[in-house]
Parts: structure tokens; sequence; C-alpha cells
């Protein structure tokens, strides 16, 4: 394998999402989404389900998305973006609890797996900041 150097990144791996444990957690919280969203109430569909799914999968295709690009700035961009559905998850996970249609037990899985998740983008943004 041949060693590119992509906008400060060194080594080939660190823009690898296959190795990268974020990225497995993002795809932890979209599972863990879609697990929760089959037990909102049908009317929900084209609402919070939908919303929570879409923000669920955008984590995880912006960090993928971020991985292919060529330089520093542009994958912060998509670790922004990531970080963005983060917490707009967030919300809408803690509005279903707040509207009833979840209980905490049920919630409380994928409220800690985004916290891990934004967490681990910042770190993440932190690191390639520090290689610019």
């Amino acid at each position: 394998m041949v060693m590119v150097n992509r906008g400060g990144f060194a080594d080939w791996r660190m823009r690898d999402p296959h190795n990268m444990r974020v990225a497995d957690m993002a795809m932890n919280v979209a599972v863990l989404t879609y697990r929760l969203t089959k037990r909102l109430p049908p009317e929900e569909r084209y609402g919070l389900t939908s919303q929570m799914r879409r923000a669920s999968v955008s984590i995880g295709s912006s960090i993928w998305e971020g991985c292919g690009r060529d330089t520093d700035p542009q994958f912060l961009y998509f670790l922004s973006v990531a970080n963005s559905s983060t917490f707009e998850l967030e919300f809408q996970t803690r509005l279903t609890h707040r509207l009833r249609f979840a209980t905490t037990a049920e919630v409380r899985p994928l409220i800690e797996a985004i916290g891990s998740t934004t967490r681990m983008l910042a770190k993440l943004k932190s690191s390639v900041r520090g290689s610019e």
C-alpha cells in the first residue's frame, strides 16, 4: 500500500472510516435510532420518525463523506456537519421522551450513544486541527 499525505494526514489509515471508532459509534447510533423509532406511533412516520432517522444517518454519512475529502478543512467541515446532526438527534430523542412516545429506559441507550459520539467527534476535530 502506498502512503498518501491527504491534506495533513501522513498516514492513510487515519482517513479510513473502517478504522475509526467514531464511525462505528455513528453506525451504532443509527441502529439504536431505527430500533427506537419503530416503536413510535404510526402518525409520526412522516414527522418525528423520519426526522430522527434522517439525522442519525447523517451523522455516519457525514463522517464517511469527510473521509473521502482531500484536505483537513474539508474533513473538518463534514465532522462539523456530523456534530450538528448529533445535537439535532439528541433534541428529537428528548422530545420523543417528553411526548411520552418512549420511556426513559428506552431512550437512555440512544442518548448515551449520542453523547459518546459527540465527544469522539470533538476529540477528532481537535486532533485534525492540531495536524494542520
